[in-house]
């Protein structure tokens, strides 16, 4: 089958992914990267929570619900805008080459993951022949045959008597690509792969690395070359498992991450209650998705959490008192996470696969799951590593914080012979090493990105680059003259 019969899946699922979020977020006052990277978080929290409603109100799935929905949504949004909003804490600016440098940074991985991802699956209609994959597929399927894709549903289709919850963002998602489409299953499926790879990950990608590290246009092109250089995300979950209901979730984590990050972020943040607000409609769909996924941003984001904490308890007086009621809070949040999602222990049968010093060792060499060792990532680490070391400051020590907790439990998972500590630490992934390497990914990538801008910047410093400097500030009048 040609490739041209997959554009029609292609286009909807784009709309699927990034329309009712751009709609929520505009309206919620979100403008330029940050509208298009939360974009697909805010949606899959839409259909996420209109799957999980539908069939309480007797409502058919299909696109409807989500309609109906996201409606409701706007208008929410619009009067939380108008009476409790702040336009200035959202409001960006940029400039022509700001504005390439992120086109670039998002076009160039898009293209180079695509490339791969339909190398590898040869046909439109061609499918994974991995175990997992059977169930996804026929999953869609049945949401399709019953109409209801709800998490509480889905499970129905293999066990009679019914699983309590059953991740279904993934197969809502895809059913509707399919009845909106009119392709096939696999197809759908496909076409779903290619866009969260290929467009909802690099956007993910530079706007996690530019919200905590800054909007700086090298570190913009390195974000996303890095977003496909990672073969442990997006390509572990896609050949392993297959696992699409944690790789839908991952995709969409980095934009999860950041708002966290301006939310617990110490100091002086103006309306807080804004991303508070955000934070709580991209959880909804991060759970659904997979709950793995919104764990491990939970786990990403502890040092975000113990860093607003010991700014609260430095903080005389009432300040501190507050801090110590989120630290208690926290951990009670914590022990119920981890009591809740973490499944039942005879689904918790994975063995350890390495000795500790090989799992640090492939930690070290960026060759987590046994992948080939990449030198240049690891170079990255070390440099982004002992510039946080040597010129630390709270943005660099919580990334630097990020990789060591990716690493440490991608470490236990994988060679920790304390099953005890496996238990606690890593069993919400199933003590599964694929579903830790996957994430260590995100935890590491930005490290790695702040290793590159460094790097970058002593070689212009050494004049080495200046050619290059000078191409990429002419590049922005180039393009406009083209075009």
């Amino acid at each position: 089958m040609s490739w041209v019969s997959i554009l029609p899946a292609l286009i909807v699922t784009g709309a699927l992914l990034f329309l009712p979020g751009l709609l929520l977020g505009f309206l919620l006052r979100l403008r330029g990267m940050r509208l298009l990277a939360l974009a697909p978080a805010l949606s899959v929290s839409l259909v996420a929570v209109a799957a999980l409603a539908a069939p309480f109100v007797g409502i058919r799935w299909s696109l409807l619900p989500v309609l109906i929905l996201t409606a409701v949504a706007a208008v929410a949004a619009y009067f939380w805008s108008k009476h409790v909003g702040k336009p200035a804490l959202l409001r960006q600016s940029s400039n022509a080459r700001q504005l390439v440098a992120v086109i670039v940074s998002i076009v160039v991985p898009a293209l180079l993951i695509a490339f791969v991802l339909v190398r590898s699956m040869h046909d439109p209609e061609f499918f994974s022949q991995r175990y997992d994959n059977f169930f996804h597929l026929n999953a869609v399927q049945y949401v399709l045959d019953t109409g209801n894709a709800s998490p509480l549903w889905l499970g129905s289709m293999t066990s009679p008597a019914g699983v309590p919850f059953y991740p279904s963002g993934w197969h809502a998602m895809v059913s509707i690509i399919v009845a909106l489409s009119g392709a096939s299953v696999p197809l759908a499926s496909n076409a779903m792969i290619i866009v969260v790879a290929a467009v909802v990950w690099p956007i993910g990608v530079v706007f996690l690395v530019r919200e905590l590290l800054g909007r700086n246009q090298i570190l913009s092109v390195i974000a996303g070359a890095l977003a496909a250089a990672f073969p442990a995300f997006p390509f572990l979950l896609l050949h392993y498992g297959v696992l699409y209901p944690l790789f839908l979730g991952l995709a969409v984590a980095p934009a999860a991450i950041v708002v966290a990050w301006w939310l617990l972020r110490p100091g002086r943040v103006p309306r807080r209650q804004d991303w508070a607000l955000l934070l709580v409609l991209v959880v909804p769909g991060l759970g659904v998705a997979h709950p793995g996924a919104l764990m491990a941003v939970v786990a990403l984001t502890v040092p975000f959490v113990l860093a607003r904490l010991l700014h609260q308890m430095r903080t005389p007086g009432r300040p501190r008192l507050i801090g110590i009621g989120l630290l208690v809070a926290y951990a009670a949040a914590g022990v119920v996470l981890l009591q809740v999602v973490r499944p039942p222990a005879s689904q918790i049968y994975w063995p350890i696969i390495n000795t500790v010093p090989d799992s640090i060792g492939e930690v070290v060499a960026a060759s987590v799951y046994g992948y080939p060792s990449s030198l240049g990532i690891t170079a990255l680490m070390i440099i982004g590593a002992y510039s946080v070391i040597r010129r630390g400051t709270y943005a660099r020590w919580s990334i630097l914080a990020m990789a060591v907790i990716s690493a440490v439990l991608y470490i236990i998972v994988s060679a920790s012979p304390y099953e005890t500590l496996r238990f606690w630490f890593t069993a919400p992934w199933y003590n599964n090493p694929p579903r830790i390497a996957a994430f260590w990914a995100i935890g590491v990538l930005p490290l790695a990105a702040l290793g590159g801008i460094v790097l970058v910047t002593w070689l212009l410093r050494q004049r080495l680059l200046v050619p290059v400097r000078r191409f990429f500030e002419r590049l922005p009048i180039v393009l406009i003259a083209i075009v």
